[in-house]
């Protein structure tokens, strides 16, 4: 029988496919290599609070993981395979898509734990396990929570190669819940100082360049910036954004994250921006928080900067509302749309999240 024809509509989406895959392993060749740059792996292990808390997480929880199999996703110099091999794990696939893949054997082999460790080079989405585990560990929080979209990755090797252990019960996730908060700053001081470097820039030269203030304003507002929030800038009550289930989460939900929120001010004073911030909770009631209240961590907090400021009294109420989604040019950074305001004054904002803020 003669092949028909195919459609113009399905050649048309054929096409779009296949220009989503190609786009997609550009945004991952990127990605991998950056993270085979050794500076990436001193700043998270310099981390102190970040690889204690993992540490002190799967160590309390070695019920979990003794005489168990895990896949560490996302293994990087393999610190977290070798945290599970020291609560008993009888087996871990540590997966690593970067070229870390052959530091992380011979880190094992300095060890002692190449016969506990096996490591699997390659994407989480394409390697194959030789078996189903009991536990996946990752530490995939980007800055802003979602930044780098490595969560789609664990999410998949959990559909995939998780067990379920009875009907009404899955293995287990390390960490296993994530939330997002956000709260306003008032005068946020690196704010306030790159926009006043415009009015003091030009006197030593007798030169004005304070027409420059509001297109830097502009600027700053286009993407999230990682910063370290002073708590004494914090002028409400956090507002949580979402908690997310990592035994329960859909994908799909990662492709459009929305919520609501409401901020009650403390005091008269004037906002210029919003804080955000994430914590994780692993089994074991052990939480890794990146607030503001909290010792510093690499992920710091981030912070868009409004277009337009608020003024608030006591106990004005902030209202908004706010959409995260992969961005469509680069799948791996956030396209962040924000809808803020008090009383009938709303504004809206659409911000990136990208190596121009991070």
């Amino acid at each position: 029988m003669s092949q028909q024809p195919m459609k113009l509509r399905d050649q048309l989406l054929l096409h779009d496919h296949t220009m989503e895959a190609n786009k997609r392993r550009i945004d991952d060749s990127d990605y991998f290599r950056s993270y085979s740059d050794v500076s990436v792996h001193e700043l998270m292990l310099n981390d102190d609070r970040r690889t204690r808390t993992y540490q002190m997480a799967i160590m309390r929880g070695y019920k979990y993981f003794y005489g168990k199999v895990v896949a560490d996703v996302g293994a990087g110099t393999g610190v977290l395979s070798m945290f599970c091999v020291h609560a008993g794990a009888k087996k871990v696939f540590a997966i690593e898509a970067s070229e870390m893949a052959d530091q992380i054997s011979e880190i094992t082999k300095a060890n002692d734990m190449q016969d506990k460790i096996t490591v699997l080079y390659g994407k989480a989405e394409e390697v194959e396990l030789p078996e189903k585990v009991d536990v996946i560990v990752s530490e995939w929080m980007g800055y802003f929570l979602l930044y780098e979209s490595m969560l789609n990755s664990v999410l998949f090797v959990r559909d995939k190669w998780l067990k379920k252990l009875c009907l009404t019960k899955d293995g287990v996730m390390f960490p296993s819940h994530a939330s997002l908060y956000t709260a306003p700053l008032a005068s946020h001081e690196e704010f306030k100082e790159r926009l006043d470097f415009w009015d003091c820039v030009g006197r030593p030269y007798k030169l004005n360049f304070s027409p420059m203030k509001s297109y830097a304003r502009k600027c700053f507002t286009k993407h999230i910036h990682v910063t370290s929030v002073d708590p004494s800038t914090v002028v409400s009550r956090p507002a949580k954004l979402c908690k997310l289930d990592l035994l329960q989460l859909k994908a799909s939900v990662l492709d459009d994250l929305q919520a609501e929120f409401c901020l009650k001010s403390f005091g008269s004073c004037e906002i210029d921006s919003l804080a955000f911030w994430f914590d994780v909770e692993f089994p074991g009631n052990v939480q890794l928080s990146t607030s503001p209240d909290c010792q510093p961590s690499h992920w710091q907090q981030s912070v868009i900067y409004l277009k337009e400021s608020l003024k608030v009294e006591q106990d004005t109420d902030i209202k908004g509302r706010i959409s995260v989604r992969p961005c469509a040019q680069f799948s791996r950074n956030l396209d962040v749309s924000l809808q803020y305001g008090i009383q009938d004054k709303v504004y809206n904002q659409r911000v990136l999240m990208d190596d121009l803020g991070s």
